[in-house]
């Protein structure tokens, strides 16, 4: 059965409309045919096309039907269809209230009509005094094709287009007495009253033309003039559609995009602590101390330092419970890696280079142009998270996956890292976010200032990690230089195979604090309190580096601990303790 299901399978890829692998059996129990999917990730294609190659994988051996998604937009337009609850000879008399389009008979010698349309299309459900039901499929529902056991094509038509398939379906239901559910009417659908109170809010700043009982048409606000109204809301599923571009908003990103800012209701929920600490769960890892469970992560380090890698690598250790640098034990999990800087040529050969497992704990996606700084995105991943059972979540990296926003602008860079932390918290998901040092710190005061962007992008994660090569060696440094779990702050050297092969006994800032005692006394005791900068590095480098030294009297200089009265000179602020 393999062969005639995916070549068929493939035909429908071809023109953009999701494939995948069903099971279609008869329930004795409950006397009817059940149909089923036979893999559980196929929601990732309700926002993106499936690839060939993505088709060809599922287990087109295990099936004996193809169920095809819904409401997907292909190159022709959105993909839905109509499911007739009558029986084919009953029916047959009453075929020319359809529009001449692909027809197919179900396994219950049912019809399928199959079309194309111009605008998204909900699922709605229809009935008459028979209880049968009249099916609208789109907006992600589920259809079995032929050559499905039991299916057969009824012609051999191409898929038409209908302009209004609301009005399509109203159509039908009124020729064949049938009647939308009443839960399922759209005008008698009220909206939860804070979308209610931001659909309006929206509507007044717009340039309305009509207001129907589906849909709001109005002139778009995002391609002025637009003489013609180019942009629609749906009142029933709260998106709207800019024709212009196809780019689809939910009610909040339309709002945010028209500068508009509603305040949460009831934002404080004051309880007593005891309440508080008695329902709060215990911290989970991933890896301790490193990946904890419900927390953003961030791994800073410069291009080529091997950052990517180390995500694999840490990919990979959790994948199969193993440990992270054969010290911290990992709990078994699913790892979803978004890739935007990579491609799979690359991805293979890093693989293979590091002799890593393929394993089926971990899902990749990678150059698909996913962005985390568009708000459904986020709101996509949290649902992937949820369906794939995802523990770690991987996002390489921040300078890929961000497009609008200027990551040296505080409260932009902070909206998106706050909406990866509630995410993480709200699944139990550690999410890891690789970032890039600066290339103008040569000698920060703190390590933490080392990171590109606002210092939002530091303050936000609840953990930083900071990857480094040892000068003048090949092994690697990690470090972590933010902790808000606990006081630990391991630092470590680590060889190719990201092995622990030595452990850092101080860390940086505290061997500042003691290099910067150091130029103080040393300066204390000079004429006139005031050293050449050779001078001092050259007296203090038995004890600290020269990258130390620098950093220290850089600390000095910009906290007012030390003065330079000209260039390549230091010395002690004029005061009168040193005036003695």
């Amino acid at each position: 059965m393999r062969e005639p299901l995916l070549s068929a399978a493939l035909d429908w890829v071809k023109i953009g409309v999701p494939a995948i692998p069903a099971t279609i059996y008869y329930d004795e129990e409950k006397a009817k045919w059940i149909k089923r999917p036979i893999v559980n990730t196929y929601a990732m294609w309700r926002d993106r096309p499936m690839t060939v190659e993505e088709c060809e994988a599922l287990p087109w051996d295990r099936a004996n039907g193809i169920m095809l998604l819904t409401g997907i937009k292909a190159e022709r337009g959105y993909f839905f269809a109509i499911d007739v609850d009558i029986p084919l000879e009953e029916l047959r008399p009453s075929l020319g209230i359809f529009r001449v389009s692909y027809f197919e008979e179900t396994i219950s010698n049912r019809l399928h009509a199959l079309y194309w349309s111009k605008a998204p299309v909900p699922t709605l459900t229809a009935h008459d005094d028979r209880n049968r039901e009249l099916r609208l499929l789109g907006a992600g529902a589920q259809v079995v094709v032929a050559p499905s056991y039991g299916y057969k094509k009824l012609n051999d038509n191409p898929l038409s287009v209908i302009d209004d398939p609301l009005t399509y379906f109203s159509e039908i239901c009124g020729r064949l007495d049938f009647r939308l559910d009443k839960e399922k009417t759209i005008e008698q659908i009220e909206p939860p009253p804070r979308l209610k109170k931001l659909l309006n809010e929206i509507v007044s700043r717009l340039k309305v033309e009509n207001i129907g009982g589906q849909y709001i048409s109005a002139h778009c606000p995002f391609h002025p003039p637009d003489e013609h109204p180019s942009f629609a809301i749906h009142k029933q599923k709260n998106y709207a559609i800019d024709y212009h571009d196809g780019h689809v908003y939910n009610l909040k990103e339309l709002a945010e995009a028209l500068g508009i800012r509603l305040e949460d209701e009831e934002c404080l929920d004051p309880r007593p602590l005891s309440e508080i600490i008695a329902s709060a769960p215990f911290i989970e890892y991933l890896s301790p101390p490193l990946l904890p469970r419900g927390a953003l992560v961030v791994l800073a380090g410069k291009p080529g330092v091997g950052k990517s890698m180390l995500c694999l690598y840490i990919a990979h250790e959790v994948a199969r419970g193993g440990a992270l640098f054969g010290r911290f034990e990992c709990r078994q999990g699913k790892v979803l890696l978004i890739d935007e800087e990579n491609n799979p040529a690359q991805l293979k050969a890093r693989i293979q280079s590091m002799a890593l497992d393929i394993s089926d704990n971990i899902y990749v996606s990678i150059l698909r142009g996913f962005r985390i700084d568009v708000g459904k995105n986020i709101m996509r991943l949290e649902d992937i998270v949820g369906e794939l059972g995802i523990d770690l979540v991987i996002l390489d990296n921040w300078t890929c996956l961000v497009k609008k926003v200027d990551e040296n602008k505080g409260v932009e860079v902070g909206h998106i890292l706050n909406r990866l932390r509630r995410m993480a918290n709200e699944t139990n998901t550690c999410v890891l976010l690789v970032h890039h040092l600066r290339k103008d710190a040569p000698f920060p005061i703190h390590e933490l200032d080392t990171l590109r962007g606002s210092s939002v992008l530091t303050g936000v994660p609840d953990i930083v990690l900071l990857l480094s090569h040892e000068r003048g060696a090949e092994n690697r440094v990690f470090k972590v230089i933010k902790n808000r779990y606990n006081s630990m702050e391991p630092a470590f050297l680590l060889d190719g195979k990201w092995r622990i092969v030595g452990e850092l006994a101080a860390s940086v800032e505290k061997n500042i604090e003691a290099a910067a005692r150091a130029v103080k006394d040393y300066l204390a005791v000079k004429l006139e309190h005031m050293g050449s900068l050779h001078e001092i590095l050259e007296n203090l480098s038995g004890d600290f580096s020269e990258s130390t030294i620098r950093r220290a009297i850089d600390f000095l200089y910009k906290t007012g601990q030390l003065e330079k009265p000209r260039r390549g000179f230091y010395r002690l602020p004029i005061t009168l303790t040193t005036l003695d």
